[in-house]
């Protein structure tokens, strides 16, 4: 529940009290990366003192996370037929009366033939791509989003020599009983990041950070329970998981995935039958990759 609030509500980044990084608040970013690294032995020693850093000195932009993540398309579908509404609904209530593949292609039409609708889904697409870009803003003004505050420790590891990129995605949210009356889960749009360092590739997610949980270094095969990114290869996984095996997985990794080991659990999860309500959250994560991915 703690991600759900820090994706769709609000979340105040817990300062450290007597951090050693309390004295960097005046410094240039090549002033604070070198200060916070300087004890640091191997690049990733290096990496790990900036994740710290900015999980204790950056607060999740509440107001803009929220602005950024209402549906770009709710008032023009509104506003086109009313019917549409009903079908949504019918959906959500009788799933097995409907052939997905002919629902997503209704949804798209939808989309593609309302010139309002493409145009929001445009918006959030520039808007999003200038946040990627705000890791500056981050660091003067100490807030930020998931996408601009990736860029930040993108900034901050290459001051420090550190090959690193940010990588765009799907991130599920496990909701509380009271919210989950259509799904386990949310899935919201998230930015987090890779690097190099030490020899191997290496995925970090500041953002979650954030919370005080451990989000350096993830296993690549814990990541993919929570996080999809728009590129497979970002995975870091030998056979990456798709959008409807991503569905299907739980929030967290399951013994039963560690007794089988994660290939053989993966392929153990099967299809989603055609009568499955979780046949609309890929459809949503679909448009999803199409509205976020593309140039």
């Amino acid at each position: 529940m703690k991600r759900f609030y820090i994706i769709l509500t609000s979340f105040l980044l817990m300062i450290l009290g007597g951090s050693v990084f309390a004295q960097t608040d005046n410094m240039t970013l090549a002033e604070t990366t070198r200060q916070i690294t300087k004890n640091c032995n191997s690049d990733y020693e290096k990496a790990y003192a900036i994740y710290n850093w900015v999980t204790d000195n950056i607060t999740y932009d509440e107001d803009l996370a929220v602005e950024m993540l209402t549906n770009p398309l709710e008032e023009d579908v509104m506003d086109i037929d009313d019917n549409v509404l009903l079908t949504a609904l019918d959906v959500i209530l009788n799933p097995n009366k409907y052939k997905w593949e002919k629902f997503r292609r209704m949804i798209r039409k939808i989309i593609n033939n309302n010139p309002q609708a493409v145009r929001r889904i445009q918006e959030t697409k520039a808007f999003n791509d200038k946040q990627l870009k705000s890791g500056m803003d981050v660091f003067n003004n100490r807030l930020g989003i998931c996408s601009s505050i990736a860029h930040l420790y993108q900034l901050m590891c290459e001051q420090a020599g550190i090959p690193c990129r940010i990588v765009t995605g799907v991130a599920k949210i496990e909701l509380d009983e009271e919210l989950s009356f259509y799904g386990d889960n949310f899935y919201g749009g998230h930015a987090w990041n890779c690097i190099f360092a030490d020899g191997h590739e290496i995925l970090v997610d500041a953002t979650w950070g954030l919370l005080g949980e451990d989000a350096f270094d993830v296993d690549p095969e814990e990541m993919i329970f929570n996080h999809l990114p728009f590129k497979s290869v970002d995975q870091l996984i030998s056979t990456p998981v798709n959008k409807e095996q991503f569905v299907m997985l739980p929030y967290e990794m399951p013994d039963r995935c560690i007794s089988m080991g994660f290939q053989k659990y993966v392929k153990s999860l099967g299809r989603i039958k055609p009568d499955d309500i979780n046949n609309l959250f890929v459809i949503q994560i679909d448009l999803m990759f199409e509205m976020y991915s593309k140039k």
